[in-house]
């Protein structure tokens, strides 16, 4: 007896080995000579490709068919009919030649209305989901608006700028006109039920610059907006920290890139690691400016000294070679037009100097930007009258800012100003003056540690006038807004005290 089955090529050893115990070398096994790959229907429901195998089992006995069915069953093999006789089997194969032929034609078919009905989707992909962004659009404004009144109504409230009014009253009249309505839409301005929205208008060069400000906090309307000052601000602190007049310049071409590249890449989405940097393209080129102008003060590119020359000289006999022990001390020929003197690209203490430098003038330039800052705060409570805030706070952060560091910023400048030299000492060490002031109030000052005349008794009113202004600021606001409302705890909404 003949049985012709299919297995899966994996198994084709194994399966081998059960004939021969099952049947104890009583049949014959007979596989093609190399496997195909057959689409079959998984556990799942889903479809697989499954490499199979064809197989013939030449065996003699009912019992041994019977335990060959079993075997098969057990080992995933599908068993097939085949006909006896020879005329019988070229007609089976004629007929699954034939159906194979219909099957591919309804394939080809099939793929070829697939790919009809996809290019016609995909040519109306743009507009449908053009169509569908617009009136889930519609659909979300229309959530917005009220129709409590009458069912067939909506009443919508909003914010609109002054300036816009027409422009709102002008898009009611055109859409009526498109879409053919014969009761026109109502426009009136109400009375607001509180403090408007604030609109900060930007353009591409503030927009980036604003977001940094609202990181921080959106200011109230009519409120000064100190975003306007961040191009210039945020900028310029960036490049008295990076000044370099070639790592600028390297920023500089990176951020022209990025701006000639603004129409080609406008509303389109970029890597994850080019998005950031395309969106920061204008801060990316005022830093770059403000790097290579500090870098010019600094006289520095890519570390090194730009100039070669200097503004000072050595007093040198004219037999004395240079630098000898017989050339005197140094002078100077001119003041430096522009920033630092390149000598200093060559001395043996560059570090200490630029490091001492950077960090006075950081000093005074942090000092200036907080009292700006307190100058838009003083600003803002003369507009909104608030005068509380004004007297209890806004004036002794000035008293207390100044008093500690604005002092400390006029030491600076003042030991610039000396010429020690002249004065035959070393200058005192401005930490420990400003450690002294703190630690040691009212007492005497020693000579070598004295910047000016007095310095002890200014200190002292100084100490005294921060003293004062941190309880002005933390306790006299608190105590008149207790007062205001009462003399009443306010208790957190949401808490409610239990027994």
């Amino acid at each position: 007896v003949r049985e012709e089955r299919v297995l899966p090529a994996i198994d084709k050893p194994r399966f081998e080995l059960l004939v021969w115990r099952v049947t104890k070398g009583n049949a014959i096994v007979k596989f093609a000579n190399s496997p195909r790959m057959i689409l079959q229907l998984q556990g799942d429901g889903s479809v697989a490709e499954v490499e199979k195998d064809a197989f013939v089992i030449f065996y003699s006995g009912r019992i041994v068919g019977d335990k060959l069915h079993k075997l098969c069953d057990t080992q995933d093999a599908r068993r097939y009919r085949v006909p006896e006789t020879a005329r019988e089997q070229i007609t089976l194969v004629e007929e699954l030649n034939r159906s194979l032929d219909d099957h591919q034609q309804i394939t080809v078919q099939a793929d070829r209305r697939k790919a009809d009905i996809l290019e016609r989707v995909a040519r109306r992909l743009g507009a449908t989901e053009e169509e569908v962004l617009r009136q889930q659009a519609v659909f979300a404004s229309l959530n917005l608006c009220n129709s409590a009144v009458s069912g067939r109504t909506l009443v919508g409230e909003g914010w609109v700028p002054d300036r816009s009014i027409p422009a709102v009253k002008e898009a009611l009249r055109e859409g009526m006109k498109r879409t053919g309505a014969s009761i026109p839409s109502v426009f009136n301005v109400i009375e607001p039920p509180g403090p408007p929205p604030t609109l900060t208008l930007t353009n591409k060069l503030s927009s980036t610059f604003q977001s940094l400000n609202d990181a921080y906090g959106t200011p109230r309307y009519m409120e000064l907006n100190p975003g306007i000052f961040y191009p210039v601000t945020y900028s310029f602190l960036f490049g008295i920290m990076f000044g370099d007049i070639g790592h600028g310049s390297m920023m500089l071409f990176g951020a022209l890139f990025l701006l000639s590249r603004e129409k080609a890449w406008e509303g389109k989405k970029l890597s994850e690691l080019l998005s950031p940097a395309y969106d920061g393209r204008y801060v990316l080129l005022m830093m770059s400016l403000f790097s290579i102008y500090c870098g010019c003060v600094y006289n520095e590119c890519f570390g090194l000294s730009l100039l070669p020359w200097s503004y000072w000289q050595f007093d040198c006999p004219a037999d004395a070679e240079y630098p000898s022990a017989a050339c005197g001390a140094q002078r100077p020929v001119a003041g430096s037009p522009f920033g630092v003197d390149p000598i200093w690209g060559i001395a043996a203490n560059k570090l200490g100097y630029q490091n001492s430098f950077k960090m006075k003038i950081s000093i005074i330039l942090g000092v200036s930007q907080m009292l700006f800052g307190l100058s838009c705060k003083t600003a803002n409570c003369l507009f909104f009258r608030k005068n509380k805030e004004l007297f209890f706070e806004n004036i002794p952060e000035f008293l207390f800012l100044l008093s500690i560091f604005g002092y400390l910023s006029l030491l600076i400048i003042l030991k610039w100003g000396t010429d020690w030299v002249g004065l035959e000492r070393q200058p005192p060490p401005l930490l420990d003056t400003l450690l002294n002031m703190v630690l040691n109030v009212g007492g005497e000052i020693a000579p070598e540690m004295q910047l000016y005349p007095g310095q002890a008794y200014v200190q002292l009113g100084l100490i005294c006038l921060a003293a004062i202004a941190v309880p002005w600021m933390l306790l006299f606001k608190p105590l008149l807004t207790w007062r205001e409302n009462g003399y009443r705890v306010i208790e957190p909404e949401g808490v409610v005290e239990e027994e």
